[in-house]
């Protein structure tokens, strides 16, 4: 966050200022401390909102003590909630996921997936 936002002073955060970090997180990733210009792999949705919990605490925490008359977090827009990627089992096993029974005596084969 300090290599982004460490330049702006603390009065000077507006909650647009905040929806272009959470941007610039979901698309380039974080910087490293030891070298801000490296650019690193994007982050998840539910990392930049990690993030934004984390700031939208501490500025609460700064208009309770008295240095901020607002919180700038209040008006920031969060990254969306993306739906968790479906995975699929190996190709060789069928749609049902019982055991095919076993024939009966009258020969018929039963279940979900006869």
């Amino acid at each position: 966050m300090l290599p982004r936002l460490g330049s702006v002073p603390l009065r000077k955060l507006d909650g647009m200022t905040l929806s272009a970090f959470y941007g610039q997180l979901l698309a380039g990733g974080a910087t490293g401390a030891r070298s801000p210009q490296t650019k690193g792999r994007p982050l998840s949705d539910k990392t930049v909102r990690n993030v934004a919990g984390l700031l939208h605490k501490a500025f609460k925490d700064g208009v309770r003590w008295g240095v901020l008359s607002s919180n700038p977090a209040d008006a920031a827009e969060l990254p969306r909630r993306s739906a968790p990627e479906m995975r699929r089992g190996p190709s060789t096993r069928s749609a049902c996921s019982w055991p095919a029974p076993r024939a009966t005596r009258i020969g018929s084969r039963g279940g979900c997936c006869s």
